[in-house]
Parts: C-alpha cells; structure tokens; sequence
C-alpha cells in the first residue's frame, strides 16, 4: 500500500485528551468566525453526514479545486484534473465504520487528515479533527488543512520534483507554499464562496505551526518545524504558486 501523504499525527497529541474529548490547545478558542458566504453540498463526499462541518470541508475543497482549475493552465501549462478517488469523511469514534483509503483501521484516521496517493483521494476525520480545529484556530484552519492536503495532489499532477527534493519536509512544505497561495487568491477575493482577511491568514497560520515537528520529531512522519512551514506559506501567499515549485 502506498503511504498517504500529507497525514497530521502531531496533531492528535495537541488536541486529544484520551477518552475525554479535546482539550485546550495553545491560545484562546475561537469566536465562531464566518468564511463561507456560498456553502456546497457535501452529498458528493464519501461517507459524509451532511453536517456542518463537512459542509464547510465540501465548500473548501470545492473552491480549492477551483482555484487549481484556473490556476495550473496559467503557472504551469497543465490542466487541473478532478481527484479520481473523491473526498472521504469519516466519523473516526465510530468503529464500526468502514476503513478509508490508504487506512487499515479507521483509528489511524483519528486526528487527522491525508491526501491518499494510491487511489488519488483527500481523506478527512470528523469527529476528532475538523470540530476542534475551528473551536480553538476558526474555520480558516479547516480551510489550511484541506488546502494543504490538495496540495499534495497537485505536486503528484505536475510530478516534477528532481530526486534530490523529494523528502519528506520539501514535501509537506511545498504543500503548505501551495496552501498560502490559495489563500492569497481568497484573500484577493478571487473566491465565490469563501471570504478571509488577514485575521483570518493569521489563524490558520497560528494552527500551522501547531502542527509543525518538534525538533526531536523530525523523525518518521516529518512535516517541518514551525519556522519551515510559516515560511512556506508565506512565500506561497507573497509570490503565488510558481515559487513554490521552483
């Protein structure tokens, strides 16, 4: 089996508490903001529950699928095709449900969301991720991630990263640049359906280096440290997309 990519583990351990549920993570929870002004059916979503979580997943990786719609011809003179495999949501603290992709158990899904290479899909917990990162960080955190995640789908349509860049932090990074370059485009008001502002990037940035590799992490599942991915977003929402795979 392939590896996913793109997979958010550290972010289990900052936001789960055992049996108990979330905890308090770093900083002050979030006032409900509001980024959606035009919401998206989830019905196309594998496995969803039509709430308003995966509402809002449906909605960001719409638009995000828009944006590369426009964006790859003109950067990168390819055309953006749709995920072969979909979109998956999956209610992690039911066992009973099935296995996503590029997962034996649901609980590896816990925490967490991926973009599965085997079978091109974007696979997103429920219950344990997508909730508590709009309570502490907002709905542009919900938004970092997917963006994030399609990213890595991106990089495999352009499939041009020379051997000697293929690590796992240029990875995770270069998917974090093509995040920051998503939102430059929202923050434009390039988006139908979504509205952010700075306050908004500074959200998502605050969730971003949550989620960022502790020095004595940089081990199995790296994604880079917080100055490594900071960076990267930013120079993907100040320069747009083509220096992010230069």
């Amino acid at each position: 089996m392939v590896s996913p990519r793109g997979t958010l583990a550290l972010v289990l351990g900052l936001l789960l508490v055992g049996s108990s549920g979330c905890a308090a993570v770093g900083g002050t929870p979030v006032p409900g903001d509001v980024v959606v002004r035009e919401a998206v059916d989830p019905s196309f979503v594998f496995g969803t529950d039509s709430s308003p979580v995966d509402e809002l997943a449906a909605t960001v990786v719409t638009d995000v699928g828009r944006y590369w719609e426009r964006t790859m011809p003109r950067v990168f003179g390819r055309e953006w095709t749709e995920l072969d495999g979909g979109f998956f949501s999956v209610d992690t603290v039911d066992p009973t449900n099935s296995s996503p992709p590029c997962a034996e158990e649901v609980t590896e899904l816990s925490g967490n969301a991926y973009y599965c290479v085997a079978v091109d899909a974007v696979v997103w917990d429920r219950a344990a991720l997508l909730p508590v990162l709009r309570a502490h960080y907002g709905q542009s955190a919900v938004v970092l991630v997917l963006a994030h995640e399609l990213g890595h789908a991106v990089q495999q349509r352009l499939d041009e990263s020379p051997p000697a860049r293929t690590d796992p932090v240029f990875v995770e990074t270069t998917a974090d640049c093509f995040a920051g370059s998503y939102f430059r485009w929202v923050v434009d008001g390039g988006s139908a359906r979504l509205v952010m502002d700075d306050g908004d990037v500074e959200d998502a940035l605050r969730a971003l280096r949550a989620f960022a590799d502790l020095p004595e992490q940089h081990g199995s599942d790296p994604h880079g440290d917080a100055r490594d991915r900071s960076r990267a977003f930013r120079r993907g929402y100040a320069a747009g997309p083509g220096a992010c795979a230069a």
